[in-house]
């Protein structure tokens, strides 16, 4: 039997959408690092259109897209390429002050499946509104933080949960590029793995750089669970980074650039009662891809792993931490 296509359009042809199709450390950091080359490497999905109002990021797009030697239509104006196309996904990759204005749009012009960019709107009374009426109008909404579809994620997810490395000791995170934009992926997969969020602190790093109206700030974050640990905003501007570090008392996880290293208790030779951790090569987690592909089951098969509602309870988190900063900094 022949995979049925998702008929796909793009609105917004930036970095996620294409542009890092030209940018060798983000190949080097994922496999898949743009939503072209994701959906052109996935036979159920069939990309017709994208558009832009730059007529650069057409042009690099369309560029981009020969790549996989597709042929796309682009537009300029987002709204007759869905009225034209028809599309069953509409991806929508465009800044996140337009998410909220574009996704309701998309509604009211009858689409029931809609990929947004993460984080889902500007601000967290827009998202709860954006949300609720996905709901109510049976809208299919989906939030791109990837490790939430990502096989290696959830394995990673499922194994801490199952006691994998034991009582979990603490974690930290370190991420650039704002709260809302970076760090909110971390809070959700964080939540993914040790439920609900108790209460939170922020603070800010010496040299933190916010982006844009999006602030970089950092936080100690304590589970009702009992996990506590910290997530540090940092500066881009020196360099980019995006790491987790998880330590129980069987072993340790740590993953950077997408990659992930399990360390696990290792006796010393010659000091008796000496234990430190050590690398365990190809062992533990497998290499960590793009996360999109789930998306198509997810439509047919009704399992939304990061649903709008889902990305409200990390937007909430974040929402807490900006507000405990503004009232420590008063």
């Amino acid at each position: 039997m022949a995979t049925k296509k998702i008929k796909t359009v793009i609105i917004g042809l930036g970095r996620i959408a294409h542009g890092y199709e030209f940018d060798a450390m983000a190949l080097f950091g994922m496999k898949y690092a743009t939503h072209l080359s994701a959906l052109a490497h996935h036979k159920g999905f069939e990309l017709v259109a994208g558009s832009d109002i730059s007529e650069d990021s057409r042009s690099s797009f369309n560029v981009a897209a020969k790549k996989y030697k597709l042929e796309i239509t682009v537009y300029s104006d987002w709204e007759k390429m869905v009225t034209e196309t028809k599309p069953d996904l509409v991806v929508v990759a465009t800044n996140t002050d337009s998410h909220a204005k574009i996704c309701n749009k998309l509604i009211d012009m009858g689409i029931k499946n809609i990929l947004c960019e993460k984080p889902v709107a500007g601000t967290l009374a827009e998202a709860e509104m954006l949300v609720a009426k996905a709901d109510k109008n049976g809208c299919n909404l989906f939030v791109n933080y990837f490790r939430a579809f990502n096989p290696s994620y959830i394995e990673l997810v499922d194994k801490i949960k199952s006691g994998f490395l034991g009582k979990i000791q603490t974690f930290d995170v370190k991420y650039t590029r704002g709260l809302l934009n970076n760090g909110t992926h971390f809070i959700d997969l964080l939540m993914r793995m040790f439920g609900e969020v108790s209460t939170v602190s922020g603070f800010r790093t010496p040299t933190a750089e916010d982006f844009g109206k999006d602030p970089t700030l950092s936080a100690r974050i304590q589970f009702k669970n009992g996990v506590s640990g910290v997530i540090y905003g940092m500066n881009n501007n020196f360099y980019n980074i995006l790491e987790l570090d998880i330590l129980g008392e069987l072993g340790r996880v740590r993953i950077v650039n997408e990659r992930a290293e399990l360390y696990l208790p290792h006796m010393h030779n010659t000091v008796a009662g000496y234990t430190s951790l050590k690398l365990q090569p190809n062992k533990g987690l497998t290499s960590i891809k793009d996360g999109l592909y789930p998306v198509y089951d997810s439509i047919y098969n009704k399992k939304n792993r990061c649903s709008g509602l889902d990305s409200l309870n990390s937007l909430r988190v974040a929402d807490k931490i900006v507000k405990s900063f503004n009232k420590y900094e008063k």
